[in-house]
């Protein structure tokens, strides 16, 4: 969905699909709150989703122990955040790692123990972000701003993308000899379609 593809190529498919109650709900939680995780931010930047109503477990047979909740995702015209998906998942997967401790604890995962505090701290600094925030505490346009000062550092150190710091010995310098050193750019760019609009026949060329 994040690079209109498929289904969403040519328009805003929607989407409405059930999910387990517990998961619905953090697909739709709103900031500040215990229900918020790395899928709300994931779901929420791409789509508005919406929590439609609940099916009782009761409904279904054999009878699960849990209730089911139905939600609709309607493509945003943009998405809220302009980083690649990819970069996206990375930040808010290593955040919400320790979703109940500091951000900056999730943020220094990103980096070389050496150089995670200059580097975290520099980011938050850019983004004006406090480092004793909580990841839940945190909205899309922080998550936006996080993610593109993320995807700025990597362009500008090869191999820190790929950096995985459960496997310390994939040093940055020899990540950055891989083909896919540094983050992929988001194809999809609305800026350069007219606001005439545009024929299904020319899409390719706005599409790359």
């Amino acid at each position: 969905m994040s690079y209109r593809r498929d289904a969403w190529r040519f328009g805003r498919v929607p989407l409405t699909l059930t999910f387990q109650m517990e998961v619905a709900k953090r697909i739709c939680s709103p900031i500040d709150n215990d229900s918020r995780a790395r899928i709300s931010i994931m779901a929420q930047y791409l789509t508005e989703p919406k929590l439609l109503f609940r099916i009782p477990g009761s409904c279904f047979v054999p009878q699960p122990d849990i209730d089911v909740g139905v939600v609709r995702f309607v493509p945003r015209v943009q998405p809220l955040i302009s980083a690649p998906f990819e970069v996206v998942e990375k930040l808010c997967r290593q955040v919400f790692h320790y979703r109940q401790k500091y951000i900056i604890k999730g943020l220094k995962t990103l980096y070389p123990k050496e150089i995670a505090d200059d580097m975290a701290n520099q980011l938050l600094k850019d983004c004006r972000v406090s480092p004793t925030a909580c990841s839940v505490q945190l909205g899309i346009e922080e998550f936006a701003d996080l993610a593109l000062g993320y995807e700025k550092q990597c362009k500008s150190m090869p191999g820190l993308f790929l950096f995985d710091y459960t496997k310390p010995k994939h040093t940055v310098e020899k990540l950055a000899q891989q083909p896919n050193a540094v983050p992929p750019e988001n194809p999809y760019r609305l800026e350069k379609v007219p606001s005439e609009g545009i024929r299904l026949s020319d899409a390719d060329r706005f599409l790359s």
